[in-house]
């Protein structure tokens, strides 16, 4: 992949089969959380995608990095523990 310069994630970032160690399944939830905030609920799918988008666009980008600086501390106490504290 490095010779036909294509960009990828080192396999001591990606861990395989650990996925509650990626900071994607936060993210989820994440959004998720400002969707569905105040007890919003979708009358369709257009609205649902309008609010996602929106809640995409207005979402607090601190918060957004603070979820992918985790994932090397994660990795690490996996590799040493074998378990997952609450993050």
């Amino acid at each position: 992949m490095n010779a036909e310069n294509i960009n990828y994630v080192d396999k001591e970032h990606n861990p395989a089969n650990v996925p509650e160690v990626r900071s994607i399944k936060d993210f989820w939830e994440y959004l998720k959380f400002l969707v569905y905030a105040n007890g919003w609920q979708a009358e369709n799918l257009k609205k649902l995608m309008t609010r996602i988008k929106y809640c995409l666009n207005e979402m607090d980008q601190t918060v957004v990095h603070r979820l992918s600086t985790t994932v090397k501390r994660r990795i690490d106490h996996v590799r040493r523990y074998g378990v997952i504290e609450s993050y």
